[in-house]
Order: structure tokens, then sequence, then C-alpha cells
């Protein structure tokens, strides 16, 4: 069972939404201006906040900067954001928000992305354990993309080269386990439909976090969208491939390229 605060002074949202939580056997707690819901969001620790963008005493888009401020405990929280009108989606775009949609919303839709929201933060809660107990050893890949059987090939190929390799599945992810690792490379995929995963986006993100916009960046796509990556990303390392042989091939000439890089670089003995 998760706790999940709505922080929303639409009264009829915020009770329907509690009703449909509630049958999906969720715990909840509902807060019904921004100052009151940093209250309760410190008070009850949910594994997930669900806020309209309008609020009182301090807005949607207030509390989120005051959520994720660095140094924050209650910063790793995904954040659903609800809006009355799509064009307010432009104050949250660059904040590291979950998911962003409009009002009304589609309860089976909506459910689906909180179930993927409370399945993020308990994944988050967890791995941030195992990087506390456990400090990694040897270079470390974080390693993003939405075709799940070349995103596994990838793992596996990296992990038989010596890699410590952890796996992101959306933007939130990517932002929260980049923060936690601090890997020595990040591969993610480029997709055509940015509502899936938005990768342009990401690399903005990155370029703005002070220790992590050296982190060298790859992309990686199929060869029908190579044109399309490399004009949305012309700042990034772009790979393509037709199979998955070809994908794992220019990443092992990629990484040797590098090492040779770094060898070339040591002092003579």
């Amino acid at each position: 069972m998760s706790k999940i605060l709505i922080v929303s002074s639409d009264f009829n949202f915020a009770t329907m939404l509690e009703a449909r939580l509630l049958m999906a056997d969720h715990q909840v707690v509902i807060a019904g201006d921004g100052v009151l819901g940093f209250q309760k969001a410190k008070d009850v620790a949910p594994e997930l906040i669900i806020l309209d963008a309008a609020l009182p005493k301090m807005s949607g888009h207030q509390l989120i900067e005051k959520l994720k401020t660095p140094g924050e405990p209650l910063r790793t929280i995904p954040v659903i954001v609800v809006a009355d009108r799509p064009r307010m989606e432009h104050l949250f775009r660059d904040e590291d928000i979950f998911y962003f949609c409009v009002k009304p919303v589609i309860p089976a839709q909506f459910l689906d992305r909180v179930v993927a929201a409370v399945k993020n933060s308990q994944t988050t809660a967890a791995f941030a354990g195992k990087v506390t107990e456990k400090p990694r050893r040897g270079p470390c890949i974080l390693l993003a993309g939405v075709q799940e059987f070349i995103v596994a090939k990838m793992k596996k190929f990296l992990e038989q080269k010596g890699f410590l390799v952890e796996i992101a599945w959306d933007e939130a992810d990517i932002m929260r386990k980049a923060d936690l690792l601090r890997p020595d490379r990040i591969f993610v995929q480029f997709w055509e439909d940015m509502s899936t995963l938005n990768t342009p986006r990401i690399l903005e993100k990155l370029k703005k976090k002070e220790d992590l916009k050296s982190v060298p960046v790859v992309a990686f796509c199929g060869a029908n969208v190579l044109r399309d990556a490399m004009m949305c990303m012309p700042q990034v390392k772009v790979i393509s491939f037709n199979e998955s042989r070809d994908l794992l091939e220019k990443i092992e000439g990629l990484l040797g390229a590098a090492q040779t890089s770094r060898d070339e670089r040591k002092p003579l003995p």
C-alpha cells in the first residue's frame, strides 16, 4: 500500500481522485494549498505527490521548486502535475516532474501513470540504499532507452566489458539516477515520439547541472531517425543501428577509442 499526497484546492477533482486511489488500495492524504502541501509532504513522506498547478498560498511551481531544492530529503519523490490549461506546461518544462496532464483526467490512463510513478519511487529508494551501503567499484554507465530488448543486450555487453550498468526508463528516472550515481558515461536512446522519451530535453537538463554537465553522453537511435537525431542534438555523439549487432560493434569502437585517448594522455614512465 503506497502513500499518495494530493495537493489541490479543487474539491471535486481531489475527492474523485481520492476515491479512485482508495479503490486501488493506496493511502491518500489531501492538502488544500501549497503551504499545507509542503508540510504534509514532510509529515507523511509520500511515495508520490499529485498537485494542481494553480494553488492558493503557494503555487504548484513554487512548491516544486521548494521540494526539489538540492539537499531537500523530499526531492526524490516523483510529482505529477495536473493543470486546467495545456499552456501551463511550459512553466514546468525545466522542472524535475514525472508527468504533466490536463484536466479532465482519464481515470484509467491516469492510474497507469500513478502506478509507474510509485514504482519509480520505490525503485529509487531501494537504489539509493544500495549506493549508500555499497559504494561502486569500477567505471559506471547509466543506460536509458525505450526498446527493452536493445537495452538488455547493451547492458549485458557493457557488463562483459567490465562496466557497472544501471538502467533508467524515463526522464525523471534518468535525472534521479544520474544524481545518485555520477556515472562515467550516459547512453540514452533517441526516440521519434518525444512524449515517450524526450532525449533533447534530458540533455538540456544534464547541461544545467554543474556536477553532471561534463559527463559524456552518447545517443543511440535507429538508422531511420539518424538525421532527426543529429538535427535535434548536434552537441552530442549519435550512433545509429539497423540491428543490435551493429550497435554493439559501434559501442565497442567508441569505448576503445576513449580508452586509447586516455592512454595517450598518461605520462610516460
